[in-house]
């Protein structure tokens, strides 16, 4: 890794980094790569306007670097967000070759390199299908005003469901997977009453999960399923737009703003205990090293309020949720969370309606939500993408669907996930 700042170049110490499936292409092994991110000299904020000549030089003839010179290969969407790309010690002509595996019907640059950016994209594990195996191709559904109501979203068998939860090391198997094959994208619903998939078709994708046709050699053409993500419980945090627009609406009373205010109070409060009490000092520590390792250090007596590389841990997570306070507002609410959006399968939800079923670990019991919820993604910019919707109970094979918001796919309803923000069910989070 290093920093590329506008007058010099900063390594930073090797980080083991989850693979992907660029840098597992036959033909990238032995060539060094290094993550460089584009930043100013004191690494925390972008490049200035007359700085990005320099840089762009750097793009088009390369970083010399100890005697090599290292070129632009790709960046996935994430990388890019965080002003960072992958350059490899390899000519431009064999980096060309490497970004040729993807062929798009649009010959533009942008959408060549972000097709490129998927085989960019760190997965957690993978299952090669066998030959005797093959995916299918289902049909989008749409509402009445041309909106996917199923946008990103196919299946997977229960069998193969089960084989991904194993190389990926979950404990569980979860009902929806984040996966990159071959030149598609998107979500993978788990098949509990086998509808759409089989032994033999154990994967069934949807044209709009489809981004590019992979050439007939190089990465993109194995058939393997590289898993991104999964279905789980995330901790909803509240930020700045998503408080600007509930404060500013004028539907909104002013209970709420107090709630909020009084979340904000908890937050501060709980700050202060980190450093003073034991127990929420253990909590913040658990985070970086486990809870296997915090019960053997509690047991031999390990103090983390006066042990100096504990006490380390504790002041880095303070300042950690007190940047995020200060300059992103997070204001945690444990009466909300962050889940994966995945369509209804088998269309039981009317308009407006979700369903959402909340486990937060595997030894919780799971609940359902029900009642009148507020569902948003970000970026929100708008009032009109924070949407109003009513959480139902639906029947017993939804039971098995957990951590996830389920959106309905009637024809003649909306599509809440393009009502906010755009949004499709690709792997698209939502609050």
């Amino acid at each position: 890794r290093a920093w590329l700042h506008p007058t010099r170049v900063r390594f930073l110490h090797p980080l083991e980094v989850v693979t992907s499936r660029c840098l597992r292409h036959p033909t990238s092994l032995g060539i060094e790569a290094l993550f460089i991110k584009v930043c100013d000299e004191s690494g925390e904020g972008s490049v200035a306007p007359e700085a990005v000549e320099e840089l762009l030089s750097v793009l088009h003839e390369g970083l010399p670097l100890g005697g090599a010179r290292l070129h632009f290969l790709g960046a996935s969407m994430s990388q890019l967000r965080a002003h960072a790309a992958l350059f490899v010690n390899a000519s431009a002509a064999a980096c060309k070759e490497l970004r040729s595996v993807v062929t798009v019907e649009t010959k533009g640059v942008v959408q060549q390199m972000s097709r490129f950016g998927l085989l960019l994209t760190t997965d957690v594990g993978r299952v090669s299908l066998p030959h005797s195996c093959s995916a299918i191709s289902i049909p989008d559904v749409a509402n009445h005003m041309g909106h996917l109501l199923t946008d990103g979203s196919g299946f997977v068998h229960v069998s193969l469901a089960r084989r991904l939860a194993a190389a990926s090391n979950f404990s569980d198997v979860p009902c929806a997977f984040q996966i990159r094959f071959e030149g598609t994208k998107g979500v993978l619903v788990t098949d509990y009453t086998e509808m759409h998939t089989s032994e033999k078709n154990p994967i069934a994708v949807r044209d709009s999960m489809k981004k590019f046709v992979p050439s007939q050699r190089g990465v993109a053409c194995q058939a393997e399923v590289c898993v991104c993500d999964r279905a789980r419980w995330r901790r909803l945090r509240l930020n700045r737009e998503a408080i600007t627009l509930l404060c500013a609406s004028r539907h909104v009373s002013s209970a709420v703003q107090n709630r909020i205010e009084e979340l904000l109070e908890v937050e501060l409060t709980a700050l202060q205990r980190i450093l003073t009490d034991e127990r929420e000092a253990a909590h913040a520590v658990r985070r970086t090293v486990g809870t296997a390792a915090d019960v053997a250090y509690h047991a031999a007596g390990v103090s983390y309020l006066r042990e100096p590389y504990f006490l380390g841990l504790v002041l880095e997570e303070y300042r950690t949720r007190a940047r995020d306070l200060t300059m992103k507002a997070k204001i945690p609410l444990e009466q909300g969370a962050l889940l994966l959006g995945i369509p209804d399968p088998y269309g039981e939800l009317g308009d407006g309606e979700i369903y959402v079923r909340i486990r937060r670990s595997v030894q919780d019991k799971a609940h359902e939500v029900k009642g009148m919820c507020l569902v948003y993604r970000n970026p929100c910019l708008n009032v009109g993408d924070l949407r109003v919707v009513h959480a139902v109970s639906c029947s017993e094979r939804y039971e098995r669907f957990e951590n996830v918001v389920m959106l309905p796919t009637l024809s003649t309803g909306r599509s809440v996930s393009v009502d906010c923000s755009g949004g499709d069910l690709d792997g698209d989070l939502f609050s």
